[in-house]
């Protein structure tokens, strides 16, 4: 499970020692604003890695522009000659994605590792939990995550949806007892994504998770207003039973929790895990939610040792450029051990 800490004691932790930094080059802003944080604060690491994905954003010369503004301002951070670029990177690519997070932490070599989840996709997120869980000996990692100042005009009327990928969660390669599985939807302010999503499949049972910031109530208002529909079509599903009466769990429930709450977020997972191991079923993962929220879930799902998890998450033809604007704060996680459910 992750616990936040303040983002001056990660510095603290790394400060003097050899680590090692993992970044992604994006075109929004908030993509560099922990490499100035370190740089700052004249705290360096011994390597970077930076990912540059071959994604499509529009316009297609503003995200040029800022690409590269990006670049140089990690250039700027840090010494080109620790740097690593993995430069067309398929963002959506989990096998590959996963690869090289291992390659990356073999080059480490045991060093402390710092991951910046900003601007990762969530495929990408799940990747580098399974590589960091499934590695036999323990490394000393935190993650950070810069909040956006405000999120930006999107629009509804997307041409199309590349495609909808089905990630592993779990710690198995196995996907059975579809009808009976169990959704945790992290919702965000996309509902079409989420739509999408479901269309492609619908568990009859789960619960529907808003985080809010306490700083930025607007965001939790705004994910309620856009999945409103989505909810109250799910409340009316039921699991279905050849036999006995429907259990306290076999419909669909809504929560709200803080961002960051992560000890509420594993309360709301627990009762979905637990019934879906009673059951033999999969837990099905929407992650549309904040990161920091998605990187937990992922997080708890291995350290349950949840073997039928998978994530649904359609990829669409190109992003916004306009997706964020600024930055707001930086937070900082690192893990904590956490009982099982």
């Amino acid at each position: 499970m992750l616990t936040s800490v303040p983002p001056e004691s990660v510095l603290a932790s790394v400060r003097g020692r050899s680590f090692c930094f993992l970044s992604v080059v994006s075109f929004e802003e908030r993509a560099s604003a922990w490499a100035d944080f370190m740089a700052s604060r004249d705290v360096q690491p011994d390597k970077v890695f930076l990912v540059d994905y071959e994604t499509t954003a529009l316009p297609a010369d503003r995200d040029r522009l800022l690409r590269k503004r990006c670049r140089s301002a990690f250039s700027k951070a840090f010494a080109p000659s620790r740097t690593r670029l993995f430069d067309g990177v398929n963002a959506f690519a989990v096998n590959a994605l996963e690869e090289y997070t291992v390659r990356m932490l073999e080059e480490c070599g045991g060093l402390p590792f710092v991951v910046d989840i900003s601007c990762m996709t969530r495929v990408h997120l799940l990747a580098v939990v399974a590589a960091l869980c499934t590695r036999i000996e323990s490394v000393d990692v935190h993650f950070c995550y810069s909040v956006p100042a405000s999120y930006g005009f999107r629009p509804q009327d997307r041409s199309s949806w590349a495609d909808v990928l089905f990630v592993r969660a779990g710690s198995r390669w196995m996907f059975k007892r579809e009808g009976q599985s169990r959704g945790v939807i992290l919702a965000g302010h996309d509902a079409e994504r989420l739509s999408v999503a479901l269309g492609e499949l619908e568990p009859a049972s789960g619960i529907l998770v808003y985080c809010g910031n306490p700083r930025r109530p607007d965001f939790l208002r705004r994910a309620r207003e856009v999945n409103q529909k989505i909810e109250r079509r799910l409340r009316q599903l039921r699991m279905p039973r050849s036999s006995g009466p429907p259990g306290l769990a076999d419909g669909w429930a809504s929560t709200s929790i803080q961002v960051g709450e992560f000890q509420a977020l594993s309360t709301a997972l627990r009762t979905q895990v637990n019934e879906a191991k009673r059951e033999e079923s999969p837990v099905i993962l929407f992650p549309f939610g904040p990161k920091p929220d998605s990187l937990a879930v992922a997080l708890l799902l291995r350290e349950w040792d949840v073997g039928d998890a998978w994530a649904v998450y359609p990829v669409p033809n190109s992003f916004s450029t306009a997706y964020s604007e600024g930055v707001a704060e930086l937070q900082a996680f690192r893990r904590v051990g956490s009982p099982a459910p």
